[in-house]
């Protein structure tokens, strides 16, 4: 997506297209992070040139393989899904190079999945580890990830816009990896650079609705309930003119892997399905209806002729019941493996693209009609494991877990049905 084309950067992505000339300007900025941060700063600085690079930090995976980056930027290894001191001190130092940074200066700001957790910077009174329990609270109440970043944004210092009014006057260009539906640019990573339409009264609809008022740190409470009696300013109280020298740029998504999804099962002789990148719900719900259309073109040839390959994107939500390991992308295949008990010729799996699903170190799992009755022959019941969100123990007993380990992207999730003709 990005190329220098001798003082010229020039930026292809997906329906964007600039040119910026970095002659205009006596610094450049290197400031982001996310799961992908370590590839999108590795990258981005091999196309600009390290010696062009004044100085900044990114923020990635703790464990990743660190990016060769320029002395002036540091490398901060934070943690996901919950955030730490370490990523809280990385998170201050993006924020005060982004105020450092004058009107004659350009601040490249890497976004991508994961950079809610990994760039934290809490508003007093609210602390790191207030911070970490109340992601723990909203990943288990079932909240989608707009509620979930919604609440993020109006307890944090840089998120909401507030990166960008703090980089003001300075030129600010935004790449974007997107691991949101609709690549919703306020959601991804909690938008640090993007107008808020999110409200404090928002926020505690959302607390209200899924009765998280007992479950809540105090200090988040206090915050959301004196923002919204109006006590102080939010990220939706940003002026807009604050981000007229501010460009978003969305390089990668999900359409874009459902994309290569397509290709490759044309390639293996199977007809593709490409159901998009919008499919959202609960796990265990969607995967009864894609099963339902899976068994239906084995049967029938409705709505596709077998053999062939129901492709879907997007990112799916647990509601928590029990307390055994796993992520969305088990659950919808076990609660799949339910719903194909003895169905011949057809296959599921289901993925994370940043090669992480959850609470174990699997990015997904493989299903077929043979999965419920071989996890019997284990001693396991896999209504049982379904009820108490065991998916991944499971999966792992049996060996049909999918493990890549971290794959430095986040692109949302794939979901993929094989159905075969019978023939």
């Amino acid at each position: 997506a990005i190329r220098r084309d001798g003082v010229k950067l020039q930026i292809e992505a997906l329906n964007s297209q600039i040119s910026v000339d970095l002659a205009e300007f006596e610094n450049v900025y290197l400031i982001g992070g996310g799961k992908a941060g370590a590839k999108m700063a590795e990258s981005l600085t091999d196309a600009i040139g390290h010696e062009r690079i004044s100085g900044g930090a990114i923020a990635v995976p703790l464990g990743s393989v660190l990016p060769n980056l320029p002395a002036g930027v540091r490398v901060i290894e934070a943690t996901h899904p919950f955030p730490s001191d370490a990523a809280a001190a990385g998170a201050e130092s993006m924020l005060a190079t982004a105020e450092e940074a004058g009107e004659n200066d350009l601040v490249i700001f890497l976004l991508s999945g994961g950079a809610s957790a990994m760039i934290p910077l809490p508003a007093a009174p609210v602390t790191i580890t207030d911070k970490v329990q109340t992601t723990k609270v909203l990943l288990a109440s079932g909240a989608t990830i707009d509620e979930i970043n919604a609440i993020r944004k109006h307890i944090s210092m840089i998120k909401g816009g507030q990166l960008a009014k703090a980089a003001f006057p300075a030129r600010v260009i935004s790449l974007i990896v997107s691991d949101v539906i609709g690549d919703d640019l306020e959601s991804i990573g909690s938008g640090p650079t993007i107008p808020n339409s999110t409200t404090f009264a928002d926020c505690l609809e959302i607390v209200r609705r899924l009765k998280l008022s007992r479950k809540l740190p105090k200090s988040v409470l206090k915050r959301l309930r004196d923002g919204g009696l109006g006590k102080f300013a939010g990220p939706e109280d940003i002026p807009a003119d604050l981000f007229k020298r501010c460009d978003n740029i969305v390089v990668c998504n999900n359409d874009l892997a459902l994309i290569a999804c397509d290709a490759a099962a044309r390639k293996l002789g199977y007809a593709p399905l490409n159901l998009g990148s919008r499919v959202f719900g609960e796990a265990r719900e969607v995967a009864k209806v894609l099963v339902g259309i899976a068994v239906s073109a084995r049967r029938s040839g409705r709505p596709i002729d077998p053999p062939c390959c129901f492709i879907a994107g997007g990112e799916l939500t647990v509601t928590l019941r029990g307390d055994g390991a796993g992520g969305r992308n088990q659950e919808f295949v076990l609660s799949a493996a339910l719903h194909l008990r003895g169905a011949e010729g057809i296959v599921v799996l289901s993925a994370g693209t940043d090669g992480i699903d959850g609470s174990s170190d699997a990015a997904g799992a493989i299903a077929d009609g043979r999965t419920f009755q071989l996890g019997q022959m284990e001693g396991m019941d896999a209504a049982d494991y379904l009820e108490r969100n065991d998916s991944f123990s499971f999966f792992d007993s049996l060996g049909d877990t999918i493990v890549t380990g971290r794959t430095g992207t986040n692109v949302m999730d794939i979901r993929l049905l094989l159905v075969d003709s019978g023939a």
